[in-house]
């Protein structure tokens, strides 16, 4: 593993990328330097909401991680955007019953961009739900 001298350090912050990390992480106190060899996941994060249930939620992070709530349950898995389409991939998600809920964020696995809202389809092409950028 090389050293770097705080010179070297202040020089290599121009390509310096804290969503990916392609060799040990260089620690200074709370900052924290990754040096990748390609580009990471997606940078920017997204948050869409839906009335139906009341404050359905889905954060799409930066690190291609994204967080779901549906007014009774949990998840989370990651994402990957190409133009207008999103593909979900699920990971944990919770199983509480709650009265009168419909879970159909947990099914989401597709989504397309369609002006100001975001279309949600089910594993099979189905249409399940549709989000406004919060």
């Amino acid at each position: 593993m090389a050293i770097l001298t705080p010179l070297e350090i202040l020089g290599a912050l121009g390509s310096a990328v804290v969503t990916s990390v392609a060799i040990p992480p260089l620690v200074l106190g709370s900052l924290t330097l990754a040096f990748p060899d390609s580009p990471g996941p997606p940078v920017h994060s997204e948050v869409w909401g839906a009335d139906i249930p009341a404050d359905t939620r889905l954060h799409l992070h930066g690190d291609g991680s994204f967080g779901a709530n549906d007014g009774c349950n949990t998840g989370s898995g990651t994402w990957e955007r190409n133009g207008s389409d999103y593909t979900l991939t699920q990971g944990a998600y919770t199983q509480r019953w709650c009265e009168g809920m419909n879970p159909w964020l947990s099914h989401a696995e597709t989504a397309t961009l369609d002006g100001a809202v975001l279309v949600v389809f089910d594993d099979t092409g189905e249409h399940i739900g549709t989000m406004t950028r919060q």
